[in-house]
């Protein structure tokens, strides 16, 4: 009830769920700007739309499975972790529940939204409806909402936890603007496309702010330094990968190997003081 940051997205998404119900023909004026003269959308089949679309999206599939992995190596070092189980929990659970679970497999599959290439206004056979409203206007892999708007909205919040908290509040600052560039480029060329009208973008970006921000505060999360980040993740890599060479059995140190030989542990001074 104190999370504030959470109840303004709630507040944000009645209020354009709202707009859009009072004004659902807002989709189909938006998704005309984009509209060819014979009737194609203007980047349907651009390679241009491809080659900026494509990077972005493999881009968010990368850091999911390196989530996946981080997850894992966490888990197996347990109290040896240098990076915490907690922020790789919490990337995991956000691509599963958000472009996972409820969008490609609930909403997607079941809300029966016709794409805009498809909707009479354009050219097709099936009847425009407003984004909350249920339809059987589509089998599956429907409108509503963006999978890869979704993913794009993921994608931005994960790369802004990660890698801004070390920046100054300037540069943070900008970086959060660049970064909100990229969410709106990538959902851009869904609408530019005809793939999605506004509203699917638009609440495809709310559902994972706000799936994002009750896993963070579910997770304890803390947001991590970029520098300590990237050397803690190759340090847990790297010292799974030793155990799994050593059959299991984590190398032991080099005070380690003087107590076995029945030596006493010496620091480097000491060692050269009886050389």
């Amino acid at each position: 009830m104190k999370d504030q940051i959470l109840w303004r997205l709630l507040v944000a998404t009645a209020l354009i769920h709202l707009l859009f119900a009072i004004w659902p023909g807002i989709d189909i004026a938006v998704s005309r700007l984009f509209l060819m003269p014979d009737g194609s959308f203007w980047l349907t089949g651009s390679r241009f739309a491809e080659d900026i679309r494509m990077p972005i999206w493999l881009t968010s599939v990368a850091l999911a499975a390196i989530a996946v992995v981080m997850l894992v190596v966490s888990f197996l070092r347990g109290a040896a972790a240098e990076t915490s189980w907690r922020l790789w929990a919490f990337v995991t659970a956000l691509y599963v529940t958000g472009p996972g679970l409820l969008v490609n497999a609930l909403l997607k599959q079941t809300w029966g939204r016709a794409r805009p290439m498809s909707v009479e206004a354009f050219g097709g056979t099936k009847l425009f409806t407003p984004p909350f409203e249920i339809a059987g206007q589509c089998a599956n892999n429907c409108s509503f909402v963006s999978g890869e708007a979704a993913s794009a909205a993921v994608m931005v919040v994960v790369l802004a936890l990660c890698f801004c908290g070390a920046l100054s509040p300037n540069m943070r600052r900008l970086a959060y603007l660049g970064l909100a560039g990229l969410f709106v480029l990538g959902a851009g060329l869904r609408v530019a496309t005809g793939r999605h009208f506004l509203s699917d973008v638009i609440f495809a970006g709310l559902f994972m702010l706000i799936l994002a921000r009750v896993f963070f505060r579910a997770f304890k999360v803390t947001a991590p330094q970029t520098a300590g980040l990237l050397a803690g993740m190759r340090a847990d890599v790297m010292a799974v990968i030793r155990r799994g060479q050593n059959g299991g059995v984590t190398a032991p140190t080099e005070p380690d190997l003087l107590q076995d030989a029945g030596l006493p542990e010496l620091d480097g001074l000491a060692m050269k003081r009886q050389i």
